[in-house]
């Protein structure tokens, strides 16, 4: 928005104000000294009584307009040649049309362009009201005969740049500006149009630049600084669309600068953990010490700086969509063609990704509460068994979970239940979590059952133990906290249909989605090296080989097994009321029993050799595996059946079937016949 066009009046008002009371011709800022003193010595020559009275009208104009127009009448009756006299009573005079007849007066006598540029003056400040056109047009006639007297004369160049500027018309300010720099750069006038320029370019910096200049010359106009430092402030808070967009480009541009300043940190820190890993000791067990350590603490930085982001950039995702919306109502009804069914679309989109942010920032740090994924194993009912949990975590200095829940699959997890307070200072309730597949395992009843061993069991166990100790539950808690509102965005999105091209919220949702698991996957490889280290080191390196292995091929088989069973089982409406001993007769998988084994065995080999990648939350198993054996510490084997630790097995083994045919029927209509079902 330009100046003149939002306050001409005021800009005309200060600029006629700083060219007339203070202008050359009557002794202001650039007033020329030699001359003001030749007609003060011109004037003694006249009338020497009149001197005084000369001076102190000077002296009086500003802070005594009537005494100093009495003064200049004074000097003028003892010296009627003196026309100066006559031209500064002319610009003191309080009434305007007297003071237009003095300086008419002055012209007659005497047609130097002061007393014209005075007359100009005096026409172009107005009374109560408006000046006329009529006025108007004798001023710009008196200016323009001024400056054929006087053509690089600063004074009349500024006020007439001026009054024409309060017309809207810029042209005069640019051009005289253009003239005055190129004859007088340095010029205090220069500085002066300068800044009135700088501000109809929009460019408030330059024009606070040319009003220091101007004062550094010595001059000092307090109502032209007050000005230009009020408009240079409109000019830079004033929120035009232009203004809007740069703001809006500038911050895309910033917030993809941090993002990809956190991408590359995560992945020299990526690169880095490998290097930081590489020197062991025993006594340190499973401890983030040295390159470790530091890389730990990095990672933990960038983490909290990557969920900071996150979360700073999803009020700004919730403005963007609901400006889209706005934009696009208003353009419909702009044009005049309102789509009902497109803006029906439109708002239920906008409305839903708005409660999906909203659910996203709920979920970040309030946890949703939710059914166990299994079956809660108290230590009254499987004594054993927490004995064993309670064994592992001394032996690795910290203390055991505090529940134990025991699923159908092939899970084999820690977490932390309770609120984002808790969770971060580590004291929220421990959970383990592990699946009758690996404990038990399926198919048939011979060497090629895959299952847990107690030794190995011990060592994962450990290694589960290992990430309380080193407080990853604890202190990922805001990285967690960060992930459980993306995943819930994301759902949300999907789940209500606003997971579209159109949608800006998605495409955030999801990229960033993608960023941070890059980066953050990086410090989670990091988390399992180091308490791949505590295993090792509490149960030694083949019995966490032995348990690593057995748990990846333990779930490959499980997955192969069961999803031939239940397929067959279905189809053939057959009762299972224990999946797991229903997969143990050779004759429910059928005659390709050997193919669906062998297919298992294939699968597992081919997740060994399977490359690294930068989204993987762990180190390659085959890496884990070559690193554990290659700290050689050696431990007694135990070959215990795990599953042989558990009270009522085949009662657990029939509880676990009927969740599955429970999630068989929810996820696809379909009922696996079980004892509870027949």
């Amino acid at each position: 928005m330009r100046v003149g066009k939002r306050m001409v009046g005021l800009v005309a008002a200060v600029g006629l104000l700083v060219c007339g009371g203070v202008a050359a011709a009557d002794g202001g800022p650039w007033q020329k000294d030699a001359e003001e003193a030749k007609w003060r010595e011109s004037l003694r020559e006249l009338a020497p009584s009149a001197v005084a009275d000369w001076d102190w009208a000077n002296a009086a104009r500003e802070s005594d307009r009537q005494g100093a127009t009495y003064a200049f009448a004074r000097v003028y009756a003892a010296a009627p040649t003196f026309v100066h006299a006559l031209r500064r009573q002319c610009s003191t005079e309080p009434i305007r049309s007297v003071a237009i007849d003095l300086c008419h007066d002055a012209i007659r006598q005497d047609p130097r362009w002061e007393n014209r540029f005075a007359l100009a003056l005096r026409l172009f400040q107005g009374e109560k009201t408006q000046v006329s056109e009529h006025d108007v047009q004798e001023a710009f006639a008196a200016l323009k005969a001024a400056r054929e007297s006087a053509p690089d004369e600063p004074t009349i160049l500024i006020l007439e740049a001026m009054a024409a500027f309060e017309r809207q018309d810029e042209a005069p300010l640019r051009a005289n500006y253009a003239h005055l720099k190129a004859l007088r750069p340095d010029d205090p006038a220069t500085h002066y149009l300068g800044a009135f320029h700088a501000l109809i370019d929009n460019d408030p910096t330059e024009a606070r630049a040319e009003l220091a200049a101007f004062e550094k010359s010595g001059k000092s106009i307090p109502e032209f600084r007050e000005f230009i430092n009020k408009f240079a402030y409109l000019e830079e808070t004033e929120w035009t669309p232009l203004r809007i967009g740069k703001w809006f480009l500038g911050g895309i541009l910033g917030w993809l600068a941090v993002l990809a300043a956190l991408l590359v940190a995560g992945e020299l820190l990526s690169k880095a953990t490998l290097h930081a890993t590489e020197r062991f000791d025993p006594k340190d067990g499973g401890n983030a010490v040295g390159g470790a350590a530091i890389v730990k603490r990095l990672y933990a930085t960038v983490m909290t700086l990557s969920g900071a982001v996150y979360f700073l950039s999803l009020p700004w995702i919730g403005l963007l969509v609901t400006a889209l919306v706005a934009g696009l109502i208003y353009g419909c009804f702009a044009v005049g063609t309102i789509p009902i069914k497109l803006l029906f679309i439109v708002l239920a989109m906008g409305a839903t990704t708005l409660f999906a942010l909203a659910k996203a920032v709920y979920y970040s740090f309030v946890t949703p509460t939710s059914e166990d994924p299994g079956i809660v194993l108290t230590r009254t009912a499987q004594p054993r068994v927490h004995a064993l949990l309670a064994e592992v975590a001394e032996r690795c200095g910290t203390r055991p979970v505090d529940r134990l829940i025991l699923t159908q699959g092939t899970d084999f997890g820690v977490f932390e239940q309770g609120g984002f307070l808790e969770t971060s200072r580590g004291r929220g309730v421990r959970c383990l979590v592990v699946g009758v597949g690996l404990l038990r395992g399926v198919g048939p009843e011979d060497e090629t059952r895959i299952a847990l061993r107690l030794g190995p069991l011990k060592a994962i166990l450990a290694h589960e133990y290992g990430h309380f100790k080193n407080e990853d539950t604890a202190g990922g808690a805001f990285s967690f906290a960060t992930l459980r509102s993306m995943t819930t965005l994301l759902q949300q999105l999907v789940t209500h249909g606003a997971a579209s091209a159109f949608n800006p919220a998605w495409h955030f949702a999801l990229q960033y989605f993608k960023l941070y698991l890059r980066i953050s996957h990086g410090a989670t490889r990091l988390q399992e090296v180091l308490a791949d280290r505590w295993a090792v080191v509490a149960y030694g390196s083949e019995n966490f080989v032995a348990g690593l292995e057995t748990t990846i091929r333990a779930a490959t088989r499980f997955n192969a097994i069961t999803d031939r069973v239940i397929h067959k089982a279905i189809h053939e409406k057959a009762i299972v009321p224990n999946l797991y001993a229903f997969a143990d007769d050779g004759t429910a998988l059928g005659a390709d029993v050997n193919a669906v084994l062998a297919a298992s065995d294939h699968t597992f080999e081919a997740r060994l050799a399977e490359p690294a990648s930068a989204y993987d939350s762990h180190p390659r198993p085959a890496d884990r595996i070559a690193r554990a054996r290659a700290l050689a510490i050696p431990h007694e084997a135990d070959d215990t059946p795990a599953w042989s630790l558990f009270e009522h097995p085949e009662e657990l083994e029939r509880a676990l079937t009927a969740r599955i045919a429970h999630a068989v029927f929810d996820n696809h209509g379909v009922v696996l016949r079980t004892a509870t079902t027949t």
